[in-house]
């Protein structure tokens, strides 16, 4: 098992709603998700103070808002798949934007040696060795 599941396991994962719900959701820990407010907004004044709003039942006492049942770790997993899921199409989504944008340099650049190359007399063969364009595209750039 890889140590980073490990660790998935363990450890509730804050950036899927269920995981900063959990972590930050209650008043025992309601100093946490101010420093954490303070910390991501950095406006002109601190927070010093926030009022949680009934939204989500997570137990009357402290032990009970502290153990995961069943229902609530498959829907933690579910949490975690999604997230999985959305972080997995941006970096893919990432990636085939650098390998666009390299592209695009690269061909930016075999412009540009066209261009030098055509101002320096440069005979047309050696350009078409140096780029790996064709004759006919070298000679539409003059």
């Amino acid at each position: 098992m890889k140590k980073l599941e490990i660790l998935e396991e363990r450890y509730l994962n804050p950036l899927t709603d269920f995981g900063f719900h959990r972590i930050f959701g209650s008043e025992s820990n309601k100093k946490f998700l101010i420093d954490f407010l303070n910390q991501i907004i950095r406006e002109e004044g601190l927070i010093t103070d926030i009022q949680y709003l009934p939204s989500e039942q997570w137990g009357i006492y402290e032990k009970e808002r502290k153990r995961l049942t069943e229902k609530d770790m498959e829907t933690y997993r579910k949490s975690i798949l999604e997230y999985q899921d959305v972080r997995s199409a941006m970096d893919c989504a990432r990636e085939e934007s650098m390998e666009k944008g390299i592209k695009k340099g690269i061909e930016k650049e075999k412009n540009s040696i066209i261009q030098k190359s055509l101002q320096m007399n440069i005979p047309i063969e050696v350009i078409v060795k140096l780029t790996g364009y064709s004759k006919e595209q070298i000679i539409s750039y003059k």
